[in-house]
């Protein structure tokens, strides 16, 4: 794995690992023969308080987090089992958690905990409305200090091996709201107290997945059985959803690693002609790059489990988790600081510089301020800061510079800097084909001299190029690179900085309209050491030649809205 994991994560994993040894696969195919409930195992996670982790402590739970959930739920996975058939219990309890009062927390918190009760059912999808949630119509009808329910639900999992369950209702007619978000409650309803008002008829699926169609008929549930406010159910369980996606991930990424090592596996075993068919690329390259997008999914997994534990509800963190993507931000400083180790570790684009602290600062219109001082917008774009002795003068980006504009001995430091993260060395090293393992394998990379997988060079090299072309080479193109260094390994977590010195400049005999720059680019690391540095010749537009710059081609400066 790239991402180190904690020596507790690796202890856990363990557990859960040795648990899921005694529900071998035998037990998992007769429960599909037989379109069974896996009792025993689910009794047997209760018992060893996994299905209680992030129950907080002071009602008799571990008090973990998602990330710590997610990884039982992947082992369970990993390890041939079905953590579908009691994953809710972990995620349906959040809405309790986090909105229910006080006095529902410790009257079923300790029970589910102890495994007393079961909350494994959550009833939101109705046929008519399907995932357009705010359109459900079952109604929840208060009668003094009851509300009774009429409706249907569909697809709602577990509710036959739940006591409890989950349920979204509405409690407001959708043709009076203004906010269609509104008017919409959540319950928790006692399956053991309906009785024949609760009708439920199983849905037969392709798998052994415990679904059903749920009738309410006259259900009544007592107010102390509101979750939060009236109206407000639907920010709730949207709330809820964040880690109901990050777990359902991390499931996805245990079956991966189960379907990839048993490919592995067979591909090394079976012989054909006289050698293993893994040693065809044919065979080998599907599934490495299988191992890459498993490896980049679980990154991002990894990346949005802490996201939520802090209470992050982006329309983020768990979608990051569900589906494989990257976050990239932009985090603006009102102020450079003299020292870049100050600069906070982020993932994504930032501002900052380098400034030394007993440097001046000269902006467009000449006034000298102290560097660590310089105020202005918190990004005002790509400018450079251009050294001079001890002067460093504020130059605007984004338009570039033209041959005119540089001077032999200026050095331009760009003000943004990138943060490398795992998901970007993986991806770039797939894209590119490059599935060695010093980029992707922990233990490799210790066998080799370093502490962990090394990030793409290449992937630097081109971040530096990047962060350099506003100031460089916006109004060119580069004729080439020599003298390519890599001083110091850069790894996932590192931020570079690109800082380009103008080494040589002379006319083009071929193209007199340009002219060619030659610049020393050095890329450095949050702790101020070169990661790479290198020399390039670029051919720069001369100011009056240049043609004119067009950053929505096809559309005339001089159109009106609507017209053109």
């Amino acid at each position: 794995m790239i991402l180190e994991r904690a020596e507790s994560h690796a202890l856990l994993q363990e557990s859960v690992r040795e648990l899921c040894r005694r529900f071998p696969p035998e037990y998992w195919r007769g429960l599909d023969r037989t379109r069974s409930y896996p009792e025993e195992f689910v009794r047997a996670l209760t018992e060893h308080g996994y299905l209680a982790v992030l129950i907080p402590e002071e009602y008799g739970g571990a008090g973990l987090g998602i990330t710590e959930a997610s990884i039982i739920l992947e082992e369970i996975n990993r390890s041939g089992g079905n953590a579908t058939a009691c994953h809710a219990q972990m995620y349906t309890m959040g809405a309790l958690l986090r909105h229910g009062n006080a006095e529902q927390r410790a009257r079923y918190l300790p029970a589910m905990a102890r495994g007393a009760l079961r909350l494994q059912a959550f009833a939101v999808t109705e046929p008519q409305a399907g995932s357009e949630t705010t359109r459900i119509s079952t109604m929840a009808v208060r009668h003094g200090d009851r509300y009774v329910v009429r409706g249907q639900k569909t697809f709602t999992s577990r509710v036959k091996q739940s006591d409890l369950m989950m349920l979204l209702a509405r409690t407001t007619p959708y043709d009076e709201l203004v906010d269609k978000t509104e008017g919409l409650s959540l319950f928790l309803v006692d399956i053991r107290a309906a009785g024949d008002h609760l009708h439920v008829e199983p849905i037969e699926t392709m798998v052994n997945h415990h679904t059903a169609q749920v009738f309410f008929d006259d259900v009544e549930v007592t107010i102390e059985n509101l979750i939060g406010e009236e109206g407000k159910g639907f920010r709730y369980i949207l709330d809820g959803w964040n880690a109901e996606r990050i777990l359902i991930a991390a499931e996805a990424v245990g079956d991966g690693r189960w379907f990839i090592e048993r490919a592995a596996a067979y591909a090394r075993d079976r012989v054909v002609f006289g050698r293993p068919i893994g040693a065809n690329q044919g065979v080998q390259f599907p599934i490495a790059e299988a191992y890459a997008h498993l490896e980049a999914a679980d990154l991002v997994r990894f990346d949005a489990g802490p996201a939520v534990r802090r209470g992050r509800t982006m329309r983020g963190a768990g979608q990051h988790g569900q589906v494989p993507g990257f976050r990239s931000g932009v985090e603006g400083r009102g102020r450079l600081p003299d020292d870049p180790r100050r600069l906070r570790v982020r993932r994504g684009l930032r501002c900052g510089a380098q400034v030394p602290g007993n440097a001046a600062v000269q902006d467009g219109a000449g006034e000298q301020q102290p560097g660590p001082g310089l105020p202005g917008p918190a990004c005002p774009g790509p400018a450079a800061i251009v050294l001079r002795g001890s002067v460093m003068t504020v130059k605007p980006g984004w338009e570039g510079r033209f041959f005119e504009d540089f001077e032999i001995g200026d050095v331009y430091r760009a003000r943004l800097g990138r943060t490398i993260t795992d998901a970007d060395n993986v991806w770039f090293s797939l894209l590119t084909n490059n599935t060695n393992q010093i980029h992707f394998n922990a233990d490799y990379a210790r066998r080799t001299g370093f502490d962990r997988p090394l990030v793409n060079s290449v992937l630097t090299l081109a971040i530096v190029v990047g962060l350099g072309v506003p100031d460089i080479s916006e109004n060119g193109f580069a004729l080439g690179w020599d003298d390519i260094r890599l001083p110091n390994p850069v790894y996932a977590g590192d931020t570079v900085y690109s800082e380009s010195e103008v080494v040589d400049k002379r006319e083009s005999r071929s193209q007199p309209q340009r002219g060619i720059v030659k610049v020393h680019t050095r890329g450095v690391n949050q702790d101020g050491k070169v990661v790479i540095e290198y020399t390039r010749a670029v051919m720069v537009w001369k100011r009056a030649h240049a043609p004119r710059r067009e950053l929505f081609p096809g559309v005339r400066e001089d159109s009106a809205p609507g017209q053109g």
